[in-house]
This record gives C-alpha cells, structure tokens and sequence, in this order.
C-alpha cells in the first residue's frame, strides 16, 4: 500500500510515504527517487586552491581536512611562490597535484598571493583542466 500520515498504508498514491511502503510510481515498476538520484554518477569536484610559502601551513591544513572527510578527492594547489621542499612534501600527497602558474602568461601581480588576482584564473584554468571545481582560494 501507499503510506498516508505515520506509517498506516492507504491506496492513495499521491501520498508521501515514511515508513517503507511502496508509493505509487513504484507500485507500477519505477524507481524511486534515491534509486534514481543513486544511478546518476557525477564525477566529483576537484578543490581548487593556492599558496605561496607564507600561506603553505594553511594548505596544508586544508588538504588534511579534506583527506580526512573525503580521501579520494582531488586537490589541485596552484604554486604563488612555495618552497621547493614544501611543493615536493605537497607532490607527494595523495590525490594533490601541485601546479606552476605560466608566469610569462600572467601580469605579474597574478602571482602576487595577497594581492589575490590569481583566483579568477586559478578557476577557470582549473576548470579547463578537470572540468568541474570547487574553490578555495
């Protein structure tokens, strides 16, 4: 039957249903809602962020967060300036991928991390790239 109300059946099929009972699309053979919502696979995000040397330990974090709540997701830090020891310790992180920003492409202030020109182009570069981002910048 079709839930009407809390959990009680009723042959209504417009009813919304909380207690497990089949609704009326599924009673005719659909799917429901989660089932379907569950079969369309979107590829995931990539974060898109960036750092120079002054602001790595902030990367870092951030990378730690996300490795912790979500280990498969991919990061892409774009390099305004880290050290040459912290973009190997960053290259060496799973699913990160530690990125030169083509400096005689961009105005030099694009570089410049507190000025933070870089972030429109970050986006739309990294966007290019992976198709689908998420930003922290």
């Amino acid at each position: 039957g079709v839930c009407e109300g809390e959990g009680e059946c009723a042959p209504a099929p417009d009813k919304l249903c909380r207690s497990g009972c089949l609704n009326g699309a599924e009673q005719m053979g659909a799917k429901s809602s989660s089932e379907h919502s569950a079969q369309k696979k979107y590829p995931r995000a990539v974060i898109v962020t960036a750092a120079n040397e002054d602001y790595a330990d902030r990367v870092s974090n951030l990378i730690g967060s996300i490795h912790f709540w979500e280990k498969e997701r991919q990061i892409r830090v774009y390099d305004l300036g880290l050290s040459p020891m912290t973009r190997m310790l960053m290259e060496g992180w799973d699913n990160v991928k530690v990125v030169t920003p083509p400096a005689d492409e961009l105005p030099l202030h694009f570089l410049n991390a507190p000025l933070v020109a870089y972030k429109a182009w970050a986006i739309l570069h990294a966007g290019q790239e992976e198709g689908r981002v998420e930003g922290d910048l």
